[in-house]
């Protein structure tokens, strides 16, 4: 055999070597052309995406294989595959499986290899799939500890607005004999004050609750543009009993630029940051105690927010695993160890970073730094009053909650002609009897229909109605009702009412 015959097949049977271990690498491999054309997937890759062989993925498109929403990033990524990515540089992708939830990789971003004599391009991804997962699951325990700390505290917030408002209404109810003869002038201005201290107790409550709605959405979304120095306020809300009562707070809430993340979450890393800060404070000083709380931008132009307290300190030995899963030093059944492994986690998946310096007996700092946002602000224009209703309105009203109807009777029904249901099955037997409105105000949550499948039968049923449907809703608290409110276009009005906000949804749909 020849010298070049020789080189020939040596190189050819390191090729097949080379191959062969591809095929058995774990890693999800694959080589395209530029324009995204697959010339070769290994085992992992067939595997990731259902297909019984490799070789069925050759000749088709990338792009193809990924969730529609990936798919405008994979073809940026071919499109700039001759830029030499950063050392480290990653993206997630989610490659479609048929009949099952995706795939989700980490992927290493595109480099240029040769391949048959061919300039192509390398794709090296692994499956996070099992390890998203599991962060989810590590991010709604550290969320459901942080609630149950907040729990006395937001009970003792209730409790006081709610001792006035009951105590309140009692006088009314005792004094509504005397209203019905010829009462004192100091009589009804003692009635008038006290309803008047029972609204407001209320909106203390619906403020109360109107936060913690917020800290419960805080599940992984889309990347927007935050407002850290929002989340750091409404943080500060929700944490206000435990810290009111252990020490002095500064706030030092400077300007910063938006950054890209999930406001509610950030606002979660806050929250894990001051309950951590509260709980490192000696109980003994109260007076003596502080937590600083700043955001300011620094000297590149990036977000930062501080949590500062003159607590205990950690010991130098503990600072290398202080964002370790299940690493904590509290003593045991005062802490989970995840608080701040899931606020790393958090502020990681932002583009940020998140560092410590604590000296014991002296306190502790907590910083958290985010480039800023690139996206433009997104420009909405601001709804114009409408105008008054031109008619009276038949309204349907359905909720499983009798007091809902009697109260928007009360608020509506000097104007409109409101007909009040507690089940939805029941109005649409109305609805095929031949009743006509021209509002339907439904609830979003009910027992035996929800106000969903109630919508999904309008549709088919009565579709001309179902453009006139306004949900309402206490909270929605479940993944199916967050993507119903996102799908559909109708409008949806959070409990407790307000009368002009009713109103103005009746006069847009009115009008409409």
């Amino acid at each position: 055999m020849s010298t070049d015959a020789a080189w020939t097949q040596r190189l050819v049977t390191q090729q097949l070597e080379f191959l062969e271990i591809i095929e058995h690498i774990p890693d999800v491999i694959v080589i395209v052309r530029p324009s995204g054309e697959i010339r070769f997937a290994n085992a992992r890759a067939a595997l990731s995406v259902g297909v019984p062989s490799a070789s069925l993925l050759v000749g088709r498109s990338l792009v193809s294989l990924l969730a529609p929403e990936d798919q405008e990033r994979c073809r940026w990524m071919l499109a700039r595959h001759h830029v030499p990515p950063e050392e480290g540089e990653r993206t997630e992708l989610r490659l479609l499986r048929e009949g099952r939830e995706p795939v989700v990789v980490e992927a290493s971003l595109l480099r240029e290899v040769d391949f048959d004599e061919e300039r192509s391009l390398l794709l090296v991804a692994r499956d996070i799939t099992e390890e998203r997962q599991l962060r989810l699951r590590l991010q709604l325990a550290s969320q459901l500890a942080s609630v149950g700390t907040l729990a006395a505290g937001v009970a003792h917030e209730i409790n006081n607005p709610l001792s006035f408002v009951t105590a309140s209404l009692a006088f009314v109810r005792e004094s509504l004999p005397s209203l019905s003869g010829r009462p004192s002038q100091e009589l009804w201005e003692e009635v008038n004050e006290s309803l008047g201290e029972a609204l407001e107790g209320a909106h203390r409550i619906r403020d109360i609750v109107r936060d913690l709605k917020t800290f419960s959405q805080s599940s992984p979304g889309a990347a927007q543009r935050a407002n850290l120095r929002a989340a750091a306020e409404w943080a500060l809300k929700v944490t206000a009993h435990q810290l009111r009562h252990r020490c002095t707070v500064r706030q030092e809430l400077g300007p910063v630029p938006a950054v890209v993340g999930n406001e509610a979450r950030l606002g979660q890393v806050l929250v894990n940051l001051l309950i951590n800060a509260v709980q490192a404070l000696p109980e003994d000083r109260t007076s003596e105690n502080q937590v600083r709380v700043a955001t300011f931008m620094d000297g590149q132009g990036r977000a930062v927010v501080e949590v500062e307290d003159n607590g205990c300190g950690i010991p130098p030995q503990h600072l290398e695993r202080i964002f370790d899963p299940f690493f904590t030093t509290k003593p045991v059944g005062q802490g989970t160890g995840l608080g701040l492994a899931i606020s790393h986690a958090i502020v990681s998946e932002a583009g940020g970073e998140i560092e410590v310096r604590s000296h014991p007996s002296v306190g502790t700092c907590f910083r958290a730094v985010f480039p800023p946002s690139r996206q433009s602000p997104v420009r909405r224009e601001i709804p114009r009053t409408p105008p008054p209703l031109p008619r009276v309105l038949r309204v349907l009203v359905v909720d499983d909650e009798p007091s809902v109807g009697t109260a928007l009777k009360r608020m509506l029904g000097h104007n409109h002609e409101l007909v009040t249901i507690t089940e939805a099955r029941e109005a649409l037997d109305r609805l095929r009897e031949g009743e006509r409105f021209d509002v339907v105000l439904c609830d979003l949550m009910m027992p035996y229909m929800s106000g969903m499948e109630f919508y999904r039968v309008l549709q088919e049923q009565f579709p001309a109605l179902t453009r006139q449907v306004v949900f309402m809703t206490g909270g929605i608290f479940t993944e199916a009702a967050r993507a119903f409110i996102a799908q559909v276009p109708n409008p949806t009005m959070e409990k407790p009412f307000v009368r002009d906000h009713v109103e103005e949804v009746l006069s847009r749909l009115a009008v409409g």
